[in-house]
């Protein structure tokens, strides 16, 4: 069975075609090969920078605010930054819910080869307010812009991460940190598409165009099932569409894969929804 999978989420529409039939005895699939440990970060990382995006053109928009936070005189150490980071948390919480306003936020951290800082998604705000907030040292604050569009600042915060959250006196054991406000958005399953469709270009929706960078068709290394990914970007400010009008919603799912043989066993996050089995 042929499936499309579409999540809509502010002004993008993520979709993926995969094949997730079945195999009758006999049919061969592609041969599936044993991934190094490069290839299965890379595809990772893929992935964690995918639903980083998601979760940010769910969850915030134009207005909403992007922190860069610093630490005034003698640089912190890993403790001392932590503590202050969540009494800074405690400190807008109790703003927020004094304003009566949601809270929501994604912080990475940065600190391999310069100074410890803080890059921060938060939801709008007062930004003198905000400079009180955070006593340590400077809040510097740049308000997101009205493109809608925030897939290379995904791509910056994953970056930023990549070489430090695996080891072992990492500042925190995950790519980035977020608020419980911060939700996926609605992942809806289309299953009448043809299987010619992984092969053909794919085509817009009205009202928004593909972004040819975002195109990648290829096999997934584990599995051996082709796939077909792409985004769509709304041609207007207001998207036309805030959630798929068809299909079914589908589940999330996370999986561990271990990469051996290697000089070291490797363990990491492995987010491949083409591999759910009938």
């Amino acid at each position: 069975m042929i499936r499309k999978e579409i999540i809509v989420a502010g002004s993008l529409i993520s979709c993926r075609i995969y094949d997730s039939r079945k195999r009758v005895p006999g049919e061969k699939r592609q041969k599936k090969s044993k991934p190094t440990k490069k290839a299965v970060m890379e595809i990772n990382r893929r992935n964690a920078e995918r639903e980083l995006m998601l979760k940010l053109h769910h969850n915030f928009g134009p207005g909403d605010l992007h922190v860069v936070l610093t630490y005034a005189g003698e640089e912190p150490t890993m403790e001392q930054a932590k503590k202050e980071v969540e009494n800074f948390l405690k400190r807008l919480r109790r703003y927020f819910r004094k304003k009566d306003m949601t809270l929501k936020w994604i912080m990475v951290t940065e600190y391999k080869n310069k100074r410890i800082h803080h890059h921060m998604i938060l939801s709008q705000m007062d930004t003198y307010d905000l400079d009180k907030l955070w006593t340590a040292g400077k809040a510097r604050p740049t308000h997101l812009d009205g493109s809608g569009d925030y897939r290379k600042l995904a791509a910056y915060l994953i970056k930023e991460t990549e070489k430090t959250f695996r080891q072992p006196d990492a500042y925190a054991k995950q790519r980035y940190s977020c608020s419980r406000t911060v939700v996926n958005p609605p992942k809806k399953t289309d299953e009448r598409i043809s299987p010619s469709q992984i092969e053909k270009d794919p085509e817009p929706v009205d009202g928004y165009y593909i972004d040819p960078d975002s195109i990648y068709r290829g096999i997934n290394p584990v599995t051996g099932i082709p796939y077909l990914e792409y985004i769509m970007i709304s041609l207007n400010p207001v998207p036309r569409l805030r959630i798929w009008p068809r299909g079914k919603k589908g589940r999330y799912k996370e999986r561990y894969y271990q990469t051996k043989g290697l000089e070291e066993e490797y363990q990491v996050e492995f987010i491949m929804p083409w591999e759910e089995e009938e």
